[in-house]
């Protein structure tokens, strides 16, 4: 049997500093201009649509045509959260503003604090509506009805939370097809239990075998607060997309419905500032953390395994591919690494393992790069002998 405790005390015990992911500060909480209209914004919004942003003039203007366009028989108040950007994106934010004054809000920071967190839950102190939707701003929606049609679920079931499908872009090829619908999984989720939600449980596999895109989001808003007050909460980020994927189930009912709402666009940066040095490795840390504690209890055996494998690969990721990880935080992470390797379930994955935590020395990667040029150059001669 795993032992959790132990593996969380491992994950603990790689942080040298006190618990600091979020640590409100009000010089810098306070530290933001709002552009509002106060007389002709709308009073008492149904839905907040907040929108993170930082850096996206290419992309921030047709997310918010797709959400000022939504049909509703609702007000909702779009509140765009721009995280300082050094390009065009807030003087396109505020032509939004000026044009639809009823509905468009902007906290713009006045600096960057590195602290992606606060950009996060500011927002979502800040939003007046009953229900939070939730999109980035290099994605956007495709269904003008989006939020109309997950507040009445949310209405009609009680739900606490209601996600949808969404489509990918990468580059300009739109995938023809929703992420599950191409899978022809609708039928399956619509028999998901809690469980299989904090699993995560998409792709018919097991554990992680999908994930819900943060565009297609749409919950109440003091859900979002029981979950930042939790346990892990006040510890953590508390806020992330795997937060509120994996802990919304445990305060009520969730809906999936089976259409497609949101374009996800991949490989185009993020939404909020991070630091330059060493917050990467934080924040891949925390992210393992939230999976251990918010997920365990839902895994099944082989699905833990599985937990421990991905997240000893996300936090090796971090460590090796991030230029903005400290030298002193990849040797903190490494050494986590290698103590995982008695967990990993299988000898073939030990093996692999070991090989993959070589290739960071020097040393160890000239030999392995070796090793593959003596194994190349053996399958040339025996393919010419072969002929």
């Amino acid at each position: 049997m795993i032992d959790k405790d132990t593996l969380l005390k491992k994950l603990e015990a790689i942080r040298s500093e006190p618990i600091q992911d979020f640590v409100r500060k009000d010089e810098e909480w306070n530290d933001y201009t709002e552009y509002v209209d106060a007389e002709k914004i709308c009073k008492n919004p149904a839905v907040s649509c907040c929108v993170f942003t930082y850096n996206q003039e290419k992309y921030i203007r047709e997310c918010l045509d797709s959400i000022v366009s939504q049909k509703a028989d609702f007000e909702y108040e779009v509140l765009v959260c721009e995280d300082c950007s050094t390009d065009g994106t807030l003087a396109i934010c505020r032509e939004f503003q000026a044009r639809y004054p009823e509905k468009v809000r902007i906290i713009h920071a006045n600096r960057n604090y590195y602290r992606g967190a606060l950009n996060f839950r500011r927002g979502y102190e800040l939003a007046r509506g009953e229900y939070i939707a939730i999109c980035e701003g290099d994605d956007y929606w495709c269904n003008d009805r989006k939020i109309q049609l997950q507040y009445d679920a949310a209405k009609e079931k009680n739900a606490v939370a209601v996600f949808t499908d969404n489509k990918t872009l990468k580059g300009d090829q739109l995938s023809p097809q929703g992420v599950f619908e191409g899978r022809n999984l609708y039928g399956r989720i619509a028999h998901f239990t809690r469980e299989d939600f904090i699993a995560e449980r998409f792709g018919g596999t097991g554990y992680r075998g999908g994930m819900l895109a943060t565009a297609t989001f749409f919950i109440r808003k003091d859900i979002l607060f029981k979950i930042k007050n939790s346990e892990f909460g006040r510890k953590r980020l508390g806020l992330g997309d795997i937060q509120i994927r994996t802990g919304a189930p445990r305060y009520g009912e969730v809906v999936f419905l089976p259409l497609v709402t949101v374009v996800y666009r991949e490989g185009v940066g993020v939404c909020t500032t991070v630091h330059p040095k060493g917050k990467n490795a934080d924040f891949s840390i925390d992210c393992a953390l939230a999976e251990f504690y918010l997920r365990w209890e839902a895994l099944t055996p082989k699905e833990k395994k599985m937990l421990i494998w991905s997240n000893t690969v996300r936090l090796l990721n971090s460590a090796r591919f991030s230029s903005n990880v400290s030298k002193e935080a990849q040797v903190k992470i490494r050494g986590f690494s290698w103590s995982l390797v008695p967990y990993l379930p299988v000898t073939k994955i030990r093996k692999f393992f070991i090989v993959y935590m070589a290739s960071y020395s020097p040393v160890g990667y000239r030999l392995i790069a070796k090793l593959a040029r003596i194994r190349q150059e053996l399958k040339q001669m025996l393919g010419r002998k072969s002929s």
